[in-house]
């Protein structure tokens, strides 16, 4: 994935992946095992809250169906926002978006 860097102040921060929710822990962001064009997220709530998982970066990825630790898609209701319950770990699907030529 190509993207445009962007000017950097010396001392700035920046983050190529947030959860959006502080109670939302990344664990692992790794290559999915059958296809090498999609990764695999994992994560799990730490604080004892529910957690809405949203997927904010400034790559071109999204957040897909949820898997299984044998990264099987499993089936996520119409309509559902991707959340997890107290202390409970989690993994997704992450797929590039199209990119236009």
């Amino acid at each position: 994935l190509q993207q445009s860097q962007p000017h950097l102040e010396a001392g700035s921060a920046v983050s190529f992946l947030d959860l959006a929710d502080s109670n939302l822990i990344l664990a692992a962001l790794k290559q999915a095992e059958d296809n090498p064009n999609q990764f695999i997220l994992r994560c799990y709530e730490a604080y004892g809250y529910t957690g809405h998982l949203t997927l904010q970066s400034p790559l071109s990825i999204n957040l897909a169906s949820p898997v299984n630790l044998l990264e099987d898609p499993q089936e996520l209701s119409p309509g559902d926002l991707p959340k997890l319950a107290p202390w409970q770990v989690a993994s997704y699907q992450v797929i590039p978006t199209a990119s236009e030529p």
